[in-house]
C-alpha cells in the first residue's frame, strides 16, 4: 500500500500540476491545492487495486483559473471521499447547452445546498462539483474532481463522506 500526500504551493502561481501514478496495491492519495491563484491541480493515475482518493483539501482556489482534480482511471472500488458532511446526488445533472465547463459546473451548482454534490458529463469527461458554501456558481471553496472518460455514477455507494464505485 502506498500513501500519498500533496501540499499547496504557498506563493502565487507556485503549484504546479502534478502527475500522481501509482501501481498495484491498495493506495491512498490525499490531494490538497495551493492556497494561492495561478496554480494547478493535480492528475491522479492509481493503477489497480482498490484506491481512495481524498480530496477534503483540493479546492478550486481560484475561479478564474480552477484548480481541478483529476483522476484518470477512477474504476470500480475505488473511491473519493469529500468529507463527512456532504450529501451525494445520484441522479446524473444534464447542463443545459452549456457554452464551456465554467458554465456546466454553474448549472450544477445552482440551486444545490451547501454540501451537496452533483455530477455531469461534458466534452467526453465526467465531473462532479461539490457545492461546499450553497451558493450558485463555482466559489473558490469549492471542490471540483475530473474523472476521465465518462463514468456512470448512478449506482456509487456514498457514505460518510465517500463516495464509492
Amino acid at each position: 500500500a502506498l500513501t500519498i500526500t500533496t501540499a499547496g504551493a504557498t506563493t502565487f502561481g507556485a503549484q504546479s500540476a502534478l502527475a500522481i501514478k501509482t501501481g498495484s496495491g491498495n493506495d491512498t492519495i490525499t490531494v490538497a491545492t495551493s492556497a494561492f491563484g495561478g496554480s494547478f491541480g493535480s492528475t491522479v493515475t492509481t493503477g489497480t487495486g482498490t484506491d481512495k482518493v481524498v480530496v477534503t483539501a483540493a479546492t478550486v482556489k481560484d475561479t478564474l483559473n480552477l484548480q481541478l482534480t483529476t483522476l484518470a482511471d477512477f474504476g470500480v472500488g475505488d473511491s473519493l471521499t469529500f468529507g463527512n458532511t456532504l450529501t451525494f446526488v445520484t441522479t446524473q445533472h444534464v447542463p443545459v447547452s452549456p457554452a464551456d465547463l465554467a458554465s456546466a459546473l454553474t448549472q450544477a451548482s445552482q440551486g444545490q445546498a451547501a454540501n451537496f454534490a452533483r455530477w455531469f458529463t461534458f466534452s467526453g469527461d465526467t465531473y462532479i462539483i461539490d457545492n461546499v458554501d450553497g451558493i450558485d456558481g463555482i466559489d473558490v471553496t469549492d471542490i471540483v474532481v475530473k474523472l476521465s472518460g465518462t463514468v456512470d455514477l448512478s449506482g456509487a455507494t456514498f457514505s460518510g463522506g465517500t463516495l464509492t464505485l
